[in-house]
């Protein structure tokens, strides 16, 4: 019978206990096999002294996947996480012209808005899209700000 590899840890100066013993997966937590499974140590742990967390996340206060303090966890749902990763700044959305897929300037963008066939004057969405070699339904999105959302 195979022996269970314990847990290591050593504390760092924010109090968080940084895993040693076990590797981390590519999003830097570390994992541990129990009962056949490959767990992440934090959850295993959580649920041994807590019990399930069916359906809801673990989320570090202290943003270090590599931490396995309990003290620094606490549960909440996707939705949760998502307002955390954004409030400290960590999200990876990039939007107008730092998106990777960007093809206008906001300049671009505000021409469009601007020109914009309205009673009578102005461009229709084909005459835009020939214009900045872009769909019709590009332009759409724009004037009606379903994209570049966040430009005025």
């Amino acid at each position: 019978m195979r022996s269970i590899k314990p847990i290591v840890y050593k504390v760092d100066k924010n109090g968080c206990y940084i895993c040693i013993s076990h590797a981390p997966d590519g999003g830097g937590y570390p994992y541990i096999k129990r009962n056949g499974k490959m767990r992440r140590v934090v959850r295993w742990l959580w649920e041994q002294k807590n019990g399930s967390t069916y359906g809801l996340h673990l989320l570090h206060s202290c943003d270090t996947p590599t931490c396995i303090n309990l003290k620094h966890i606490h549960l909440g749902t996707h939705k949760d996480n998502m307002h955390e990763r954004d409030k400290r700044g960590r999200g990876r959305v990039a939007y107008g012209i730092n998106h990777y897929k960007a093809k206008l300037t906001e300049d671009q963008v505000r021409f469009i808005r601007n020109n914009y066939l309205l009673n009578g004057e102005g461009l229709n969405l084909q005459q835009l899209a020939e214009l900045f070699n872009i769909s019709k339904p590009a332009i759409f999105y724009i004037i009606s700000r379903r994209n570049w959302k966040q430009l005025i």
